[in-house]
């Protein structure tokens, strides 16, 4: 832990899937073979004096048991160079059932013997990542799934010996201002920590990997690197409690100039936690545009690399300056690479079209409620006249008096021995044995008014619901209301 989270150093992140690894290969022309994959990952991995920037480095399935041409292990070279190396354990973002096109990222099956082979294979942490989408929502049951699974996730990593890097990246899709980022970010990383204390996770053991608080990307207005930091920090402060050893920055789609920027910024000041990077596109679009897949760009790309490294070394400490900067460094931004991504953008063809805004509909003249409706609305228990609604309603009030009287002189019969669940409470334990006797069933609305309306039950309680859980005083202090 200690090593990872030293100044001046950060995490490269590689482990990008074989169909994400595609894409980048592809965009210089290369297939997406096994071949291509390790020569690429080759020449990151090998880059001499990288250790000097990069603490750690997060490693693909495939990666992790994948060797140099000289055979040597991919774990083995980032050991020589003072890396740890980690390991993505996650499986991947499938649609949530339920929610508004939401994603949930799955893999806790089995991850537990997953977790001691990659640990015996040299991987010393690991890394979990999910998302949420604002144009989404975010609706809670994405965001409790998020957070569970990643507190499930860290609690079976540290008890295999791997420290749990936790990213639940919020996504930079959509037009949204800076500070509706920042309110979700607060409730995204409350409910992520009071899971993971819900699950003894130690909180000295783990390393989190957040998306920097920033406008929407089709935001139209742009903030300063300074405001950035602002709102970030402000969110780190209300969230994470200083006992969490260390922060490691996704860069999220930001141009490799930019990132630098928001961290050099965030390092004015000292803070409670080592805040670094744990880039993936930020250190590596300068160095495949240089490679282009020919051996003897090789060398040129390393020494590229070693470039974006050390900018974001010094960006940890707060020395970090732009003017030396390439164009190539300045592009990128916003760019979506990544195919999970997909699931959760909203459709940009359903945008009004440009012109002046159109004034909302105007409400219709309010409507004054006759006698009777008005004391139906009254009533505490949601009475609907369940027994004789179009009596009730169509008869003048001396009659209405006249029936109701009626009824409460009729005995109770016991078959009202039901009790009105509401739907949203079915599935939570509101009402205990205590409160019910044992020959009691639990019903909902409909049963209600089916057997209300059944011909083998009387007709003497309108309000059957209430006689058992508030007893005979509830219904009839109902029906003197209603009748006054």
């Amino acid at each position: 832990m200690k090593s990872i989270a030293s100044p001046g150093r950060g995490i490269l992140a590689i482990d990008e899937s074989n169909a994400t690894c595609g894409k980048r290969l592809s965009s210089i022309g290369l297939d997406n073979t096994e071949t291509n994959r390790q020569a690429y990952r080759q020449l990151l991995l090998t880059t001499p004096g990288l250790g000097e920037y990069i603490s750690g480095a997060i490693l693909f399935e495939e990666t992790l048991y994948q060797s140099t041409t000289d055979r040597k292990k991919f774990v083995d070279c980032l050991l020589d160079e003072n890396i740890v190396p980690g390991i993505k354990v996650d499986k991947g973002l499938v649609p949530l059932p339920g929610s508004n096109n939401e994603s949930w990222c799955q893999g806790l099956d089995g991850l537990a013997s997953r977790s001691a082979e990659y640990y015996k294979q040299g991987a010393r942490f690991a890394k979990w990542r999910t998302v949420v989408s604002i144009p989404c929502g975010p609706s809670a049951l994405a965001v409790k799934e998020a957070a569970w699974g990643l507190a499930r996730y860290a609690a079976i990593s540290q008890d295999n010996g791997l420290v749990p890097i936790v990213e639940p990246e919020i996504l930079l899709d959509g037009d949204h201002p800076i500070e509706r980022t920042l309110e979700v970010a607060e409730r995204v990383w409350a409910e992520v920590f009071y899971y993971l204390a819900e699950n003894n996770v130690t909180f000295e053991g783990i390393l989190l990997k957040p998306s920097m608080v920033t406008p929407g990307a089709e935001h139209k207005q742009k903030v300063s690197p300074e405001t950035i930091a602002k709102y970030t920090l402000t969110m780190l402060n209300r969230r994470v409690p200083p006992a969490v050893p260390g922060i490691m920055f996704l860069s999220g789609g930001q141009s490799e100039m930019e990132a630098t920027l928001n961290l050099n910024a965030m390092n004015q000041s000292p803070n409670p936690w080592h805040v670094s990077f744990s880039y993936a596109r930020a250190l590596q679009n300068t160095v495949l545009k240089t490679w282009q897949g020919h051996p003897e760009n090789i060398e040129a790309a390393q020494k590229a690399l070693l470039v974006r490294a050390k900018a974001n070394s010094l960006a940890q400490l707060g020395r970090y300056s732009a003017e030396s900067e390439s164009e190539d460094a300045k592009k990128g931004i916003f760019s979506i690479s990544k195919p999970s991504y997909a699931r959760n953008l909203i459709d940009r063809s359903l945008k009004p079209p440009p012109g002046p805004p159109q004034s909302p509909p105007s409400r219709p003249p309010h409507r004054i409620r006759p006698p009777h409706e008005r004391r139906a609305v009254s009533l505490r228990f949601s009475v609907t006249y369940i027994s004789h609604p179009k009596t009730l309603i169509e008869t003048s009030r001396p009659r209405r008096r006249r029936l109701f009287a009626e009824m409460k002189d009729r005995p109770l019969p016991s078959s009202y021995g039901a009790v009105y669940v509401p739907p949203h409470h079915r599935l939570r334990s509101v009402i205990t044995s205590s409160n019910l006797s044992s020959s009691a069933p639990l019903v909902d609305s409909k049963t209600v008014l089916t057997q209300n309306n059944s011909s083998s039950i009387p007709r003497g309680n309108p309000y059957p619901y209430l006689t058992r859980q508030f007893g005979s005083s509830a219904a009839a202090a109902a029906d003197e209301e209603f009748a006054a």
